[in-house]
């Protein structure tokens, strides 16, 4: 009996954090997504010196559904000015607490000529970072540099 409640205690601690890895695999998966978005975000800004307004004039996609994959529903260029976009989930139950939300991406120029790099977030962060990669565990920031 006593074997029986520890095996339960331990699958009552296992079980979610089994789950939240499940879901951090999927959200990184669909990171791999948000590369190409990125890449093309920066070369037009190297081009032209400034974020596109529209997703059309970076190259991609000009209807947000038509930039998808397996977990991530869209994909939208949201601020031109500061080269935010975003990635919406899919309403998919296997995504637990990140089902249909989105997952913003900020974009960071370095005054000294270096690497852009990107700054990832979510809405209600604390409710959402156990299922976030550690890229992406940073509570949503939108305003512009």
């Amino acid at each position: 009996m006593i074997v029986v409640a520890i095996i339960g205690i331990l699958v009552a601690i296992a079980l979610p954090q089994y789950q939240n890895y499940q879901v951090r695999s999927k959200v990184t998966e669909a990171l791999v997504l948000s590369t190409n978005v990125k890449r093309a975000l920066e070369s037009y800004y190297a081009d032209h010196g400034e974020w596109p307004l529209l997703a059309k004039e970076a190259g991609l996609p000009v209807l947000p559904e038509d930039l998808n994959s397996t977990y991530i529903r869209s994909v939208e260029v949201v601020d031109g000015q500061c080269g935010i976009f975003n990635m919406r989930f899919r309403p998919d139950a296997g995504l637990g607490v990140l089902e249909n939300v989105y997952l913003w991406l900020k974009p960071t120029v370095p005054t000294d000529g270096g690497p852009i790099t990107w700054y990832c977030g979510v809405r209600k962060f604390e409710k959402r970072k156990g299922a976030l990669p550690s890229e992406c565990k940073n509570p949503r920031d939108m305003v512009c540099p």
